[in-house]
């Protein structure tokens, strides 16, 4: 891969595209708290004054997203539960034990692309939005899905590409390989960044073969979202997600519209924190 001072190399056409900023809609690749990524998109929003941001997160909170414009202290967390049939038939008052409810976590810390994402586009009066599938539609798809949906273990367990590009930089792992590319590098500018990461996990994509019955669902619903503010807005629509998410969203978008699903109402997500002042 090229180091700062050199020549980017080619992308394919699809990832050519992701990498543009002055489109319709602008996609923003992430590593889940990657400090980088983090400067980053505050620069970009900067640069593209979006009409509406929108972020991986669970959507079924933006009714209560003025929250998370409270003068918070990192680390937080947006934590999403769902009761089971059983829990819900219970008593009022009466908590439900391990197994009736399941719950999820989306943390939050000062280095977190998308907590930067949300509070620098408000205060450059863009609507900020989540785009994910809310838990409660989640969780049915999958029983074995990560408490904390900002976690990427899963995606660091990768095949053949990423021991070629590991090979190729003369590291061992995926977070060598991502702090070679993306973190190490002070004076990495945003286009040699979003030309990296979107050849990075573009590539990851296109060898991974078919994703995730999850996945497929969450960029669905991603995209239907992406769609209604296109509608909605004037001006440029940013999209900050997971990098691997970028390449299907462009694909969905490109293919028709697609409307996101409401929620379930058997749910609740909201702001947790060790200061209850922060928790919803």
């Amino acid at each position: 891969m090229a180091k700062h001072s050199e020549t980017p190399l080619s992308l394919p056409p699809e990832l050519t595209r992701l990498c543009e900023t002055t489109g319709r809609v602008v996609y923003f690749p992430v590593r889940h708290h990657s400090p980088t990524a983090a400067r980053l998109v505050r620069e970009l929003i900067d640069r593209i004054q979006p009409a509406a941001v929108l972020i991986e997160g669970p959507s079924d909170f933006n009714d209560r997203m003025a929250e998370l414009f409270l003068p918070h202290r990192p680390p937080i967390a947006i934590y999403s539960f769902v009761l089971s049939a059983a829990a819900q038939e219970r008593p009022p008052g009466v908590i439900a034990p391990p197994g009736e409810r399941r719950g999820v976590y989306y943390p939050l810390c000062e280095h977190s692309p998308e907590w930067q994402a949300a509070r620098h586009g408000n205060a450059r009066a863009a609507a900020v939005r989540f785009i994910d599938l809310p838990w409660a539609d989640l969780v049915g798809l999958d029983d074995k899905l990560a408490a904390n949906r900002y976690a990427d273990a899963h995606f660091r367990q990768r095949g053949a590409y990423m021991k070629a590009v590991c090979d190729r930089l003369g590291v061992d792992t995926f977070n060598d390989a991502w702090d070679t590319l993306c973190e190490v590098d002070p004076a990495l500018t945003l286009e040699e960044y979003l030309h990296r990461c979107h050849a990075l996990c573009g590539h990851m994509r296109l060898t991974d073969g078919e994703p995730s019955a999850p996945d497929l669902a969450r960029e669905d619903h991603m995209a239907g979202h992406i769609r209604a503010a296109v509608d909605e807005f004037d001006g440029p629509v940013l999209v900050v997600t997971g990098g691997y998410h970028s390449l299907g969203l462009l694909r969905l978008l490109q293919g028709g519209p697609h409307s996101p699903s409401a929620g379930s109402s058997t749910c609740g997500t909201g702001l947790r924190a060790g200061d209850s002042s922060n928790t919803g």
